[in-house]
């Protein structure tokens, strides 16, 4: 994997984790990420 693809991955999971902080983020605290 080159540092381009692993660069877009990143993107991808922000923009989901963003995704779901707007929706209220459904996921139980246990499983979810704890960010700063």
């Amino acid at each position: 994997m080159d540092w381009a693809e692993i660069t877009r991955q990143q993107c991808a999971l922000q923009d989901q984790l963003k995704d779901m902080k707007l929706k209220g983020d459904s996921l139980p605290p246990a499983t979810s990420p704890v960010l700063p």
